[in-house]
């Protein structure tokens, strides 16, 4: 009710005001310091806790530092969530200034790749569309195609649209599938993991109410010219 908030709710209210009142006073400073001194970079909450420390601080570079210690351990361990959190932070950090997005372009595009990724295997198929789209945008910005060279370009637009077209496929999204397929098949380099994905979606369109893009999506692979894949080509078809 309005006259008894959730507990949850007054606990992270509390949360943002102590930190946004301790944050200004000169001790909080001296002591998140304090803090730092013995934290341990091979623990990844540990890294956590100083790349946060930090990033209030407003000293981005080692709160960057911190949670990239913290997400290359959470690499080799698959844990998404902890993941998750330095990917965020990461980003937020390198969005803290639009002229660093642009002097470190592909830091940030292979952080927000990691991060839409990571937001597909948390369930969070939304979250990882948004953040795709994020990365085509930022593809179109003059000053990011003066920053990358003509390869670089086209690796990044081939692996985003790739990972967009599995999430549509995930969410059995037919128009939006149909329409990132046409985009793929020019450019697709990834020949078994192509094949795989339209495969997958033309079995849901026969087996649905869209028998008419399940047919748009075959009729695509006419246009698909490869050598080395025939039998995979015409089992599909």
């Amino acid at each position: 009710s309005y006259t008894t908030p959730p507990a949850v709710f007054v606990h992270e209210m509390m949360q943002i005001a102590v930190k946004e009142v301790s944050k200004k006073l000169i001790e909080f400073h001296f002591a998140a310091l304090k803090l730092e001194g013995i934290l341990q970079s091979v623990d990844v909450e540990d890294a956590i806790i100083g790349g946060k420390l930090n990033f209030e601080l407003l000293s981005l570079k080692e709160a960057y530092e911190w949670f990239n210690i913290g997400y290359e351990i959470e690499k080799k361990s698959g844990n998404y969530s902890l993941q998750r959190i330095c990917l965020q932070y990461l980003k937020r950090i390198l969005e803290k200034n639009e002229a660093q997005i642009v002097n470190q372009i592909e830091k940030y595009i292979s952080i927000c790749l990691a991060l839409g990724w990571n937001e597909f295997h948390n369930s969070s198929l939304i979250n990882s569309i948004k953040v795709y789209k994020d990365i085509i945008e930022r593809l179109k910005d003059r000053q990011v195609k003066q920053a990358l060279t003509i390869n670089a370009m086209r690796a990044y637009e081939m692996e985003v649209i790739h990972n967009l077209l599995t999430v549509y496929v995930d969410l059995l999204w037919t128009k939006e599938s149909i329409e990132m397929f046409y985009e793929e098949i020019s450019i697709v380099t990834n020949t078994d993991r192509f094949l795989f994905l339209i495969n997958r979606f033309i079995l849901f369109c026969s087996r649905s109410n869209y028998p008419e893009y399940g047919w748009k999506a075959s009729k695509l692979i006419y246009g698909f010219k490869s050598k080395k894949y025939p039998d995979q080509i015409w089992s599909v078809l």
